[in-house]
């Protein structure tokens, strides 16, 4: 992907879910709405994602977030979708058992210890106000 980089340093303590959450919150806010598969697409990244951060998605909404990446990458008018799906299948593929351990203890694991706690990307998307800051 030519014209897109980015570099993300987390630490140990960094929940992968949260991290997915909070890029496909990005994407999602940052598309134009033109093409479906990414106005669409993002807005299923983030309600899955969120499922399953909470601890309310099952087992099956992992290929469930896996197949709407796939329908994403490719499939869209610029390339913010490719952008959106990529660092998403690429969490869960490699950190499926995280994802996993949250769907089966009914939430994150790093009970609110995560370095990304509090830290929400990049608005609220019914108020449109930001929903929280970094902790200092």
């Amino acid at each position: 992907m030519l014209g897109s980089g980015a570099v993300i340093v987390i630490d140990d303590r960094c929940c992968m879910v949260q991290l997915g959450l909070r890029v496909a919150q990005f994407y999602e806010h940052e598309s134009c709405g033109k093409c479906t598969p990414c106005r669409e697409g993002t807005r299923w990244m983030v309600q899955i994602l969120r499922a399953i951060e909470e601890g309310r998605a099952e087992h099956s909404e992992l290929d469930l977030l896996l197949d709407v990446c796939d329908r994403i990458l490719g499939k869209c008018l610029c390339p913010l979708g490719d952008a959106a799906a990529m660092p998403v299948a690429s969490y869960v593929t490699k950190f499926k058992d995280e994802y996993r351990q949250h769907i089966d203890d009914g939430g994150c694991p790093f009970g609110g210890e995560s370095s990304l706690e509090g830290v929400i990307a990049p608005i609220d998307q019914q108020t449109l106000t930001p929903v929280a800051v970094i902790p200092a």
